[in-house]
């Protein structure tokens, strides 16, 4: 029997870094690292369902990886829920950083502060089995 989560579009293939404005926690997982001043570490092999919503482009993917991969943190009780909009406005940064228009930015940020619970615990993806 195999154990697996449903949901995921895509996987990285190298480690990716970055400093973020989330400070204060070290966190260590199998498939992150953050440090107490902020570089985060999303580890290769680390799986993410992307942007949802408006239109997927790529230039939502790098931004939508680290959105998820804070969100999934948060999930876990590993970071605090007051979290959340400094990570929403580093999504909305890194989007407007990589070409994205500040309005499509700002609708993508309304969207996530107004109808997306991702950072709640209930939404922790089901662990499925099959034979």
């Amino acid at each position: 029997m195999i154990k697996y989560k449903k949901g995921y579009r895509f996987q990285i293939t190298a480690d990716y870094r970055i400093l973020t404005p989330v400070i204060g926690y070290d966190v260590n997982t199998d498939w992150c690292r953050l440090t107490s001043g902020g570089w985060l570490v999303v580890y290769a092999k680390y799986a993410y369902d992307g942007r949802s919503g408006l239109i997927r482009r790529k230039k939502t993917k790098t931004p939508s990886l680290v959105h998820d991969v804070f969100s999934q943190m948060a999930r876990q009780g590993l970071i605090l829920q007051d979290t959340k909009p400094i990570v929403d406005n580093l999504y909305r940064d890194m989007l407007i950083e990589r070409g994205v228009s500040k309005w499509y930015a700002n609708a993508d940020l309304f969207i996530l502060r107004k109808l997306n619970n991702y950072y709640d615990p209930k939404n922790k993806r089901k662990i499925l089995c099959a034979p």
